[in-house]
């Protein structure tokens, strides 16, 4: 158990933690709050989607899924004057990511420092910048907090108040009915629950007892909303978003040379430092030395399950993009899918350095963050998103106040939302 883990997190560090989280996110596309306007979704679906509406369509699908979360803050944002309603929506994105970010470095803290997870967060590179601070991709900031909440060991001193516990499962909730990652928790959970019982059968008793140790830890509360949310996610995704799988042999090859050897790296880093080829069999071989590397049961077993659900994520997103036509080239120019494992692949690698100098978490932060900060400097446009277009909001909105029907245009282009003609507001 890390140092972090031994003593409860403060109030103060709590709130710091959002703060520089809120903060390093404005930072990183800062035009979101300085000139707010729709992205996507957040126009066709939600906004959309509320207007003339009293309560929330909390139970519409969309691609297959439940989005409490972008629902709620399109729900909450529509009692706002029109004009105020795209900077609700990025204002509720970044408080709500920064929150997410903020409750993942609390929740880790038994596997990783609070710090390093911070500064990986914030430092790891985006192709496009586009998922920042928008109410359409803020699931993918979300996920930290419910695969923290369900796959990684529950800290001795974590707070078990009543009301906190109730706020928080409340938050979790809604969290795992906001897009398809609580499927993906569900498959883990339940890969990890048959290999121990297999180990058991198998009479491969240290494996076993490693992984019993790791389930034993987890947070029952926090894994039952997850599993169940995860169950009935499933379904509907089953049910209503169904999609041809192609060629097997052709998404193994393209995901292993292009997606893995290219894309990740990119993700990862930035500039593609390594060959393809080693990059991608580095992968491999980085399950092997967790495997080898001296730490607990619950890490060794925590950065196993945070890989799996990166590489679940991933390979689900490369197979529905080709299915739908995509090819491997294209799909590296996607920030959403690459984002959650290229944030634990850097905290597995924090703590297998961290074994080597002495145990000491910080020289091995600062190995991370002189890393992805020399390309942050190095490479500034991974990970500032310059201004997006001004797509002049104002002058729409009151046109829509006024009743008219209006055509607006919205980022990224051709991308627009009609608003039928209705009573003036």
């Amino acid at each position: 158990m890390s140092d972090a883990a031994r003593r409860p997190i403060g109030s103060s560090e709590v709130a710091i933690l959002f703060a520089v989280s809120a903060l390093g996110l404005f930072l990183r596309a800062p035009d979101a709050l300085l000139n707010p306007q729709f992205i996507a979704e957040d126009s066709t679906t939600f906004f959309l989607g509320q207007l003339g509406r009293s309560l929330p369509p909390l139970f519409v699908v969309v691609e297959g899924y439940w989005v409490f979360l972008d629902r709620l803050i399109a729900w909450y944002a529509s009692f706002f004057p029109l004009t105020l309603v795209p900077l609700a929506y990025n204002l509720s994105a970044n408080l709500m990511a920064a929150a997410s970010v903020a409750y993942f470095c609390c929740r880790a803290r038994d596997v990783f420092h609070p710090l390093a997870s911070l500064a990986v967060v914030l430092l790891v590179p985006m192709v496009s910048g586009i998922m920042l601070d928008n109410i359409t991709h803020l699931q993918w900031f979300t996920q930290l907090a419910l695969v923290s909440a369900s796959l990684l060991p529950r800290p001795a001193s974590a707070r078990n108040s009543g009301v906190a516990r109730i706020v928080e499962m409340a938050f979790l909730a809604v969290v795992a009915f906001t897009g398809p990652f609580a499927i993906f928790c569900l498959v883990v959970y339940l890969f990890l629950q048959t290999v121990s019982v297999a180990a058991g059968l198998g009479r491969l008793t240290r494996i076993r007892d490693c992984l019993r140790e790791y389930l034993n830890s987890l947070d029952v509360p926090a894994l039952v909303v997850t599993l169940v949310a995860g169950a009935i996610v499933l379904f509907l995704a089953h049910s209503g978003h169904k999609i041809p799988v192609p060629d097997p042999r052709k998404i193994a090859s393209d995901f292993f040379v292009v997606v893995t050897g290219i894309g990740l790296q990119v993700h990862g880093l930035g500039p593609v430092f390594l060959p393809q080829l080693l990059f991608a069999w580095f992968q491999a071989a980085l399950f092997g030395i967790i495997a080898l590397v001296p730490m607990s049961a619950r890490a060794r077993t925590s950065c196993i399950a945070l890989l799996l659900y990166g590489w679940l994520v991933l390979l689900a997103g490369f197979v529905k993009s080709v299915s739908l036509g995509g090819n491997a080239v294209d799909f590296n120019y996607c920030d959403t899918y690459f984002f959650a494992l290229a944030i634990f692949e850097w905290l597995v690698l924090w703590r297998i350095i961290s074994v080597f100098p002495r145990g000491n978490p910080a020289a091995s932060s600062l190995i991370i963050v002189s890393v992805l900060g020399s390309c942050a400097i190095v490479y500034p446009h991974w990970h500032i998103r310059p201004a997006l277009p001004d797509m002049d909001w104002a002058q729409y909105a009151s046109r829509i106040e006024a009743g008219e029907a209006v055509d607006v245009p919205v980022y990224p282009p051709p991308w627009r939302v009609h608003i039928p003609e209705r009573e003036k507001r």
